[in-house]
């Protein structure tokens, strides 16, 4: 077997970028042509390490921009120094700029993110801001990010003027840019002691910065996992090989297949420990390459579920050659499969449970089934999802807010019924069709359900809630009872009106609800009496708006 260590593979900079998502840092360049003696240098290097045979058609090539356009291949290329440069800096997350993310829209370029310690920041840019004019290039209806971001990056020390469009005010910026470093690893905790870590790229020092965020999150008492690729285009093999050892240890993670055959296995680097808690990775169209190879090792260990949409499906890499003028060939080199010998290439990595982000957020839906690692003897109020053969144990009062009720409804729609217990005092039952159809039935399980109601309720109407006893009336101010739509699960504002004897409690709508729409009345059990004991059971009334 071939031997190589992992230092190795980081020193030949085996790059596998399929594009960087990094909408402020991918210039246009104008190529500049070889000397004869860099050509002849780039055709030899072309034709010894090229993973397939190169045609005598490529090698006439009058260049090497031109020789590498020849091949044909999306993901080999020529770069100048200074394209060289910015191209790993773009893989570590550097660059020279002013420090903002971009979305594409008709009336211009609007700031979808503003980086920490940036000039952007620091100039006054917010999230949400359209930037309509840059140095007098109008950006109105511009064709692409690409087109956008030449006009706004440039050279360390110079300025860009910014004409953005807040609301309805116009604003002027001069901002002077400067280098920029962005970390390619970001972490946090989440409701329910989740712990969430985010590789937006594999660079140089992604993998200590991965290592610091789990010793980070298992420190906070993390007692689950979320790790984010989404969007993550690629970068670095032994930065993908470091990272998969915190999950399949010294395992082999990959192999690698040369231009002659030969396949050879490449292990992961172990860290002495593994993560054992429950993972979820969220994956997308746009992860891809080394974010596949992590992929692909994670899943044939069976250490994670994979929560998202299939992966970009690259599995060739490719290797950094410089020639003597300081210029780089980036080449295909190998192609390469999972430790299982799975393929990747236009195929990628599916999910074990797929959800499409423009039909609900798939970190919510994470970040829900891992709500509870652990439920008490009596079950009631939590509700078991099984994926993949692993269980997860949804709160169901998490489920029910606002924020999370839109991806406990998609659960519910796209999982089998024969994977999905409801929790109660006995154990698990199975749920039946009706409860899954009826969000009701399913969410407030260990609610009493009440009979619809059938009277017409508007902004002007209201709803009567008797109570058997005094209630204390702050315990029903702070979310003790509210109003919310099935679809979505906003919370309608309410009037809340206590009677003399504190026993009825009158709820108006503040605002006129929707005709064909559903709502649920709840009253939830943190309602107490006035001797400050909590009712015995939480109440849910159904009401369809004729």
């Amino acid at each position: 077997m071939k031997k190589q260590s992992f230092i190795n593979m980081k020193k030949f900079q085996k790059v596998l970028s399929v594009f960087l998502i990094i909408l402020f840092l991918n210039p246009i360049y104008a190529k500049v042509l070889a000397q004869p003696t860099v050509l002849e240098e780039g055709k030899k290097v072309l034709e010894t390490n090229y993973v397939n045979t190169v045609s005598d058609y490529v090698l006439d090539a009058p260049d090497l921009t031109e020789m590498v356009k020849r091949l044909n291949d999306p993901y080999s290329d020529y770069f100048a120094k200074k394209e060289y440069s910015e191209f790993v800096g773009s893989i570590n997350n550097t660059f020279s700029g002013i420090g903002i993310g971009i979305d594409m829209l008709p009336q211009g370029i609007r700031v979808s993110r503003v980086i920490e310690n940036s000039p952007a920041i620091d100039a006054g840019l917010k999230v949400g801001d359209i930037i309509v004019q840059a140095d007098n290039n109008n950006l109105v209806g511009i064709p692409s990010a690409e087109e956008a971001i030449k006009y706004i990056k440039g050279e360390t020390g110079t300025y860009v003027k910014l004409v953005v469009q807040r609301d309805s005010t116009a604003l002027n910026f001069n901002i002077q840019r400067r280098e920029i470093k962005s970390p390619t690893v970001s972490s946090g905790m989440l409701p329910g002691k989740v712990a969430y870590i985010s590789i937006v790229s594999f660079g140089q020092d992604t993998g200590d910065l991965f290592s610091v965020a789990v010793n980070k999150m298992s420190q906070l008492g993390a007692s689950s996992y979320i790790i984010d690729l989404r969007y993550n285009g690629g970068g670095y093999m032994g930065t993908a090989l470091d990272i998969a050892g915190h999950f399949i240890g010294g395992a082999p993670a990959i192999i690698i297949e040369d231009k002659l055959g030969g396949k050879y296995k490449y292990k992961a680097q172990g860290h002495g420990k593994l993560i054992e808690k429950p993972v979820i990775f969220l994956i997308n169209k746009y992860s891809a390459s080394a974010s596949e190879i992590l992929a692909a090792a994670v899943k044939d260990y069976d250490k994670a579920v994979f929560i998202g949409t299939t992966t970009y499906g690259k599995g060739v890499a490719q290797q950094m050659f410089p020639l003597s003028d300081g210029s780089v060939l980036k080449l295909t080199v190998e192609k390469f499969y999972s430790p299982y010998g799975n393929i990747i290439h236009k195929t990628g990595v599916s999910p074990d449970f797929e959800v499409k982000d423009e039909e609900v957020d798939s970190l919510k839906v994470a970040n829900l089934l891992l709500s509870s690692t652990s439920v008490p003897e009596d079950k009631s109020g939590y509700m078991r999802i099984d994926i993949d053969s692993k269980k997860f144990y949804i709160d169901l009062k998490m489920a029910r807010s606002e924020e999370y009720w839109t991806a406990f409804t998609y659960i519910l729609s796209k999982n089998s019924l024969n994977n999905n217990y409801l929790g109660t005092i006995a154990g698990w039952e199975k749920i039946t069709s009706e409860q899954a159809s009826n969000k009701s039935l399913a969410g407030f399980s260990n609610y009493k359900i009440l009979s619809d109601l059938k009277k017409d309720i508007n902004v002007d109407k209201h709803f009567t809630i008797n109570f058997n006893m005094p209630i204390e009336v702050d315990s029903i101010k702070s979310q003790g009872i509210e109003l919310m739509a099935e679809t979505t699960g906003k919370r309608i504002p309410i009037k809340l009106d206590v009677n003399n004897n504190n026993n009825t409690v009158i709820a108006t709508p503040n605002e006129q609800l929707k005709k064909g729409q559903t709502y649920y009345l709840v009253v939830n059990d943190s309602v107490r009496d006035v001797s400050g004991k909590k009712i015995k059971q939480g109440i849910v009334i159904k009401y369809i708006v004729p």
